[in-house]
């Protein structure tokens, strides 16, 4: 399994929950930014 995640280009972390959660959280705040930014919206 973790070859089959790495070969697209993701990495396996091995982390909690709340770390997870924390993880998406900042994620989310980045890529929010960029769709801001870009006035992009979903049709």
């Amino acid at each position: 399994m973790i070859k089959r995640i790495e070969a697209t280009g993701s990495r396996v972390v091995a982390n909690s929950p709340s770390e997870f959660a924390a993880q998406l959280k900042a994620e989310y705040e980045v890529y929010k930014k960029v769709v801001d930014a870009q006035k992009l919206k979903l049709d």
